[in-house]
């Protein structure tokens, strides 16, 4: 869409139910907040990488970023990145290696999960392909996106939903389905009720 400068989608690991438990060594540790996301989720957001590459932070495909605490938790004050931790979720019981850690205590965000897991990850791309070809009932991961200043948000929104209701429109119409989009700003997140991060 003309006017984005770029965009990230986010899935939490648990959107199916279960629970996420992460080992290293001898130490467990339930995570109900983890999340699957695009790479570029790290030049939306604003995280503070204090460990790895602050701005490419997934090294490969089977990268996990870690929130400090949690990191702590399982490495104690022991060096984190490059150990592989295992990562047992509704996609099965997986291995990651530590690529960065990032302090939310920094810039407190809506959004700051125990763990993101790079969404080009082989584990859960069967998953993402099928609902990314959901126009209608791809309901689960939020879109983030940053607009350039070629165009205002109005056109962006009216692009966005122009290009959802050519693609949606007949699947919406036997149902009798009505859906609409809306972009809302990163900033009023936090106090917004519909908010779920």
């Amino acid at each position: 869409v003309e006017g984005v400068k770029n965009a990230a989608r986010i899935l939490n690991t648990t959107v199916f139910g279960g629970k996420d438990v992460i080992t290293f060594g001898e130490e467990s540790f339930t995570v109900e907040d983890g999340s699957i996301a695009d790479s570029s989720l790290f030049s939306i957001l604003k995280y503070d990488i204090i460990a790895g590459n602050q701005l490419s932070p997934f090294t490969n495909t089977k990268s996990i970023v870690l929130e400090k605490s949690l990191a702590q938790k399982l490495f104690g004050n022991d060096r984190a990145l490059g150990k592989v931790v295992k990562l047992s979720t509704r996609m099965g019981i997986n291995e990651y290696e530590v690529s960065a850690v990032y302090d939310e205590s920094t810039y407190p965000t809506h959004y700051s999960p125990g763990f993101i897991i790079n969404m080009q990850n082989e584990n859960w791309k069967s998953l993402l392909e099928y609902f990314g070809n959901q126009w209608v009932g791809n309901n689960l991961a939020y879109t983030y996106i940053k607009l350039d200043d070629s165009k205002n948000k109005d056109y962006v929104m009216e692009s966005i939903t122009d290009l959802f209701l050519q693609n949606a429109q007949e699947e919406m119409k036997a149902p009798g389905i009505k859906k609409e989009m809306s972009l809302q700003p990163v900033c009023e997140l936090h106090t917004a009720a519909q908010s779920q991060f």
